[in-house]
């Protein structure tokens, strides 16, 4: 069975309308025989960061499969 495993990151962006700004995102990692290897990620969640480790560690407890982290991401901040 495939393991994953979601961490936060931490972000500076730049856009017209804000400027600098800092973000997190939630990276999916995949278990592998080499150790954990990039399944996905989607960046630019919150700028709250509590809020995306919080997400990211409810996706490893209920060991979402890395597909389906965009629409689980769209679904927490509507």
């Amino acid at each position: 069975m495939t393991q994953f495993r979601f961490v936060s990151f931490e972000q500076n962006l730049v856009t017209d309308e804000l400027g600098p700004y800092r973000t997190f995102g939630i990276r999916a990692l995949r278990s592998s025989r080499g150790g954990w290897v990039e399944a996905g990620s989607v960046s630019d969640v919150a700028c709250g960061g509590d809020f995306v480790a919080d997400l990211a560690d409810c996706c490893t407890r209920l060991q979402l499969d890395a597909c389906h982290l965009r629409d689980v991401v769209l679904d927490a901040i509507s």
